[in-house]
């Protein structure tokens, strides 16, 4: 899965006005309680399902509702023109939600499934709040993408600073089966073997 974080917002025009929409987590577990998986979603934005494209809007940019301004939108141009417009911006909009690039395949569970957002999401949500130690309302503001990041991030710091032994030919012991000599060894010496004395 390729994450993106430079291009993550995406702007529509609505009622004339530009309307930037931002992939956050709380987008995504507000749309989740309503529709469950992706391909539901991206199905019923497929379908030209005006209240699914008002719920995409609305959430990703932080609007109450943009029903009344999708409806002025189909009633001026036509719902043909207006949904050829917005439906791959808005598909865009949701596979940035999984964090994921629009050129990566279809994200299933090994038994062909697609996962649903709650479980997804909430695992994220511990993630920034967890590992990370960001405040709820970061984790909430952040997009997926960005905790995808950041927490590989926090991986490569854990593993420089207690070092692996990838390469070496002797197997990774966890940090809980370590004894605490190798703890301090794996701190402070770099992981490195001691040295017999002479």
């Amino acid at each position: 899965m390729t994450t993106r974080l430079a291009s993550e917002s995406i702007m529509i025009t609505l009622d004339g006005t530009s309307a930037e929409l931002v992939p956050t987590l709380r987008a995504a577990l507000r749309l989740a309680r309503r529709y469950g998986t992706y391909s539901n979603l991206i199905g019923k934005l497929s379908e030209g399902s005006i209240e699914a494209v008002a719920d995409v809007i609305a959430e990703g940019s932080g609007h109450r509702s943009a029903l009344p301004a999708v409806l002025v939108e189909v009633e001026t141009y036509g719902l043909i023109k207006i949904m050829a417009l917005m439906i791959p911006a808005l598909v865009e909009f949701v596979i940035a939600l999984t964090g994921a690039s629009p050129d990566d395949k279809a994200d299933k569970t090994s038994n062909g499934v697609p996962p649903t957002w709650n479980s997804f999401h909430e695992e994220l949500f511990s993630i920034a709040t967890g590992w990370l130690g960001w405040s709820p309302a970061e984790a909430w503001a952040a997009t997926p993408a960005e905790i995808i990041a950041a927490r590989k991030g926090r991986e490569a710091m854990l593993k420089a600073i207690y070092g692996s032994s990838e390469g070496t030919g002797e197997p990774t012991k966890p940090h809980d089966e370590m004894t605490l000599d190798e703890q301090a060894m794996a701190v402070f010496g770099g992981g490195r073997k001691r040295q017999k004395a002479r």
